[in-house]
């Protein structure tokens, strides 16, 4: 399966983390808007993403060991509906430059990032991440 791994940190998040805010959104609505800060996904990259089933990107927390998949319903560039936005982006919508319609998250296997090759250099995302600030990587994951 070829998707995308994103970096995320809690540096702006509320106390429970980034996660549980957009987990207790989705709880209420059946899905929420997860923002990315910084530069955004092509066209083509979108559409790879939304060709997938299930249609899913790896969120690699920062510091952490924490690896979580994401279930997207909708990739847009746009600015989606406030109301389903954690209320801690919204000093920030405008820096987001693509937002993910999640509607689910579950906890990645301790190893995912061994399973997972960035596509422009061929190596494991586990190497990859350690050497390359990228907040995006490109990858093929291989699935058991």
């Amino acid at each position: 399966m070829r998707t995308i791994a994103l970096r995320f940190a809690n540096h702006f998040a509320p106390p429970e983390g980034t996660i549980y805010a957009h987990e207790k959104m989705i709880y209420e609505n059946g899905f929420v808007w997860y923002g990315k800060i910084g530069q955004g996904i092509s066209e083509k990259t979108r559409e790879i993403i939304m060709s997938n089933n299930p249609c899913r990107i790896l969120l690699i927390h920062s510091g952490s060991d924490d690896r979580y998949w994401a279930n997207i319903r909708e990739i847009s560039k746009s600015i989606p509906q406030v109301q389903f936005i954690p209320e801690y982006y919204k000093d920030k919508y405008d820096k987001a430059g693509v937002w993910f319609c999640v509607t689910g998250f579950y906890k990645a296997p301790s190893d995912v990032m061994k399973k997972c090759r960035v596509v422009s250099s061929g190596r494991l995302l586990s190497e990859a991440s350690k050497r390359c600030m990228n907040p995006v990587f490109l990858i093929d994951y291989e699935e058991a």
